[in-house]
């Protein structure tokens, strides 16, 4: 049986603390049997039409992991998982091919958009 835990990676002494930005401190851990896991993707869906404000474009150039991406963006590998969710992707183990178009959550919009994944979460 799956048991929502309704707690992050860092209220739970058996796990390690980690920055407030992984998404493992943003999103509901569950359980079962005896592993923790996380479903990210099934947890939040962000709207198919983003302000364009919040984001700008970037062509990828060549092929990449999502944290490569994250790291030249935000200079952390530990936003990968932002950058698949603005993009409706559920796949973060695919490489990026060269040619693909991302949009990039700008860096003075994230902890707004954190702030927000977290209080639906905790809804």
């Amino acid at each position: 049986m799956i048991v929502d835990l309704n707690k992050k990676q860092n209220e739970i002494t058996d796990l390690v603390d980690l920055e407030s930005t992984r998404y493992e401190n943003i999103f509901n851990l569950g359980t079962r049997d005896n592993y923790y896991f996380f479903n990210i993707i099934k947890t939040v869906k962000f709207p198919e039409e983003l302000n364009p404000e919040l984001y700008y474009t970037k062509i990828i150039t060549g092929k990449k992991p999502y944290t490569a991406v994250s790291f030249e963006f935000y200079g952390t590998q530990n936003l990968w998982w932002l950058i698949l969710l603005s993009n409706n992707i559920t796949n973060p183990v695919d490489v990026i091919t060269p040619g693909t178009k991302l949009k990039i959550i700008k860096r003075e919009y994230i902890n707004d958009v954190i702030q927000s994944i977290k209080n639906l979460n905790n809804a």
